[in-house]
C-alpha cells in the first residue's frame, strides 16, 4: 500500500504494517488477502487487498468475516476496480481503496471531524447549505470546484464556502481532493455511484410543517408526497403538500393561520424547507428534495417506494 498517497486523498498523517495477527484468521482469508494494518489519525482499521480477482458476493461475506474476526473496521485495497463493484461496495456501505485516487472510508468521518474548523465532534448530517451545494452538483454535473467556486454558486460568502467543504471532507472524503495547496471538490464516476455515496448524509429538507384547515390563496410548488407523485406515476391523494422558504412563510404569516390536530385530515400541508433549488418551471421542488422531504412511514409504503425508485432511475444518469 502506499502510505503517501493515502495521506494525500485523507489530508491526515498515516502509518501502516503488515497485520501481526493474520495467523489468527481463518486459511481461506489469510490466503486470500494481503493484509495490512493502518493507523490514520487515531483510527486503526485493516485493509485487505485481494491476491486474485474476487467476485462480489464472495466479497461481501469475507468483509464481514475480517471485520469480525479482527475487531477493527476493515476496508479493500484495490489497483483497480471495476464501476459496477465499486457501486454494489458503495451500496452496501463496505469501505475500499482505490489505486491512488480514490477511498470510500465512511468510518473515519469522527477522525477527520477533529480536523475540521468549527465542526460538531459527532456531525453525521450535513447542514442545509452543503446539502444545497451537493445536489446543485449533481443537477449541473459539477465534477470540479474549489471552496471559493463553490461559494460564488451559493451566492454566499467564501467563509461558507469554506465550511461546505469542511462538511464534505468530514461526511463525504472521498469527494476532496488536494489540488496542490487547494481542497478542491471532485467526482469522476457515475451520478448514481454520487447519490448512493451522499445519501446517508442527507437530512430532511422540512425544518417545520403547517397543517393548515383551509386552502392557501397562493400558487405555491409542490412539496413532499404531492411533488413525488409529480414526478412519478404515484397518486397522491386528497391533500396537497406544498413547499415553501422560511421567508415566504413569514411573510405569509402560516403560524397565525388556524391549523389541524395530527390527528386530523388538514386542508393543505405547507413544509417550510431549509433551502430552495431551481427546477424547470416551479411546478415543484426538485425532485431529489421532494424524495428527501417524505416521513419515514411514507418511505415505507411499498407504492411510494417504487416512485422513489422511479424518479432517481429518471434523474441520476
Amino acid at each position: 500500500m502506499q502510505i503517501e498517497a493515502l495521506e494525500t486523498l485523507l489530508h491526515i498523517q498515516c502509518s501502516t504494517a503488515p497485520y501481526k495477527d493474520a495467523a489468527h484468521l481463518p486459511l481461506y482469508l489469510r490466503s486470500s488477502y494481503a493484509l495490512y494494518q493502518v493507523r490514520a489519525g487515531q483510527i486503526v482499521f485493516l485493509t485487505a487487498q485481494p491476491i486474485e480477482d474476487i467476485p462480489l458476493s464472495t466479497l461481501r461475506k469475507h468483509w464481514a468475516a475480517l471485520s469480525k474476526q479482527s475487531g477493527l473496521p476493515c476496508a479493500f485495497s484495490f489497483d483497480i476496480l471495476t464501476s459496477y463493484k465499486k457501486e454494489k461496495l458503495v451500496e452496501a456501505g463496505i469501505p475500499f481503496i482505490i489505486g491512488t485516487t480514490q477511498v470510500f472510508l465512511p468510518f473515519l468521518g469522527v477522525a477527520l471531524s477533529a480536523r475540521t474548523r468549527e465542526l460538531p465532534e459527532q456531525v453525521t448530517k450535513c447542514s442545509m447549505l452543503t446539502q444545497k451545494f451537493l445536489l446543485t452538483a449533481l443537477y449541473q454535473q459539477i465534477r470540479q470546484a474549489s471552496a471559493a467556486q463553490l461559494a460564488d454558486l451559493l451566492g454566499v460568502s467564501r467563509m461558507s464556502g469554506t465550511r461546505c467543504m469542511d462538511e464534505i471532507q468530514v461526511l463525504f472524503p472521498a469527494l476532496v481532493q488536494r489540488n496542490g495547496r487547494r481542497r478542491v471538490f471532485a467526482w469522476n464516476d457515475t451520478w448514481k455511484a454520487y447519490w448512493t455515496l451522499i445519501k446517508p448524509g442527507l437530512r430532511s429538507p422540512v425544518v417545520r410543517e403547517y397543517r393548515l384547515d383551509e386552502p392557501v390563496g397562493s400558487s405555491l410548488p409542490l412539496s413532499g408526497i404531492s411533488a413525488v407523485s409529480h414526478y412519478s406515476m404515484l397518486d397522491e391523494g386528497h391533500t396537497h403538500v406544498y413547499g415553501i422558504t422560511k421567508t415566504l412563510a413569514a411573510d405569509m404569516k402560516l403560524s397565525q393561520r388556524p391549523q389541524v390536530p395530527a390527528d386530523e385530515i388538514p386542508a393543505v400541508i405547507v413544509q417550510v424547507l431549509g433551502y430552495k433549488l431551481p427546477f424547470q418551471n416551479d411546478l415543484a421542488v426538485d425532485p431529489l428534495t421532494a424524495i428527501l422531504s417524505l416521513t419515514p412511514e411514507e418511505r415505507e409504503d411499498p407504492r411510494v417506494a417504487g416512485a422513489i425508485q422511479e424518479i432517481e432511475e429518471d434523474c441520476l444518469p
